[in-house]
């Protein structure tokens, strides 16, 4: 009979911990992302966004806001760094290129391709941009602070 006690006892702690476990799982798994959740509508992207979103309201929104502002100065900040390392490229090449031209092997890099894909690029960015922006409004109307 004490061993019916003690099995009853350790089954209730065992259902405490379990149910505690999924209750932290739970609020882990529902908490507000620290990057962008949502889709290009700007909607809650997926179910735990979603999920997030209904729990936590404001400040399930204000996680995204911080998110945007955070995305969006990295691309704005894209446009210098890529200077920097064009520089040092640029200074690369005219080495590489001054060794070559000293060996009499005249090498061309395709400049075009490179510009096509740098256009493509900041053609992506500026699209980005302009959704993030567009989301950042939205969210701005849905905290009501009219940001």
């Amino acid at each position: 009979m004490a061993e019916d006690i003690d099995d009853v006892a350790r089954r209730k702690r065992r259902n405490k911990w379990l149910m505690a476990g999924i209750l932290a799982w739970a609020v882990w798994a529902t908490l507000p992302p620290g990057e962008i959740a949502f889709d290009a509508d700007c909607h809650p992207q997926g179910g735990p966004a979603a999920v997030s979103a209904f729990v936590y309201g404001k400040w399930f929104w204000r996680r995204q806001m911080e998110a945007l502002v955070a995305e969006t100065n990295r691309l704005l900040a894209l446009p210098a760094q890529r200077e920097a390392q064009e520089a040092e490229e640029q200074r690369r090449k005219v080495d590489d290129r001054m060794n070559h031209l000293n060996k009499g092997d005249a090498r061309n890099a395709a400049p075009d391709e490179r510009e096509r894909r740098e256009e493509q690029e900041q053609s992506h960015r500026l699209s980005r941009l302009a959704w993030l922006a567009r989301c950042q409004a939205e969210i701005g109307t849905t905290l009501g602070d009219g940001q």
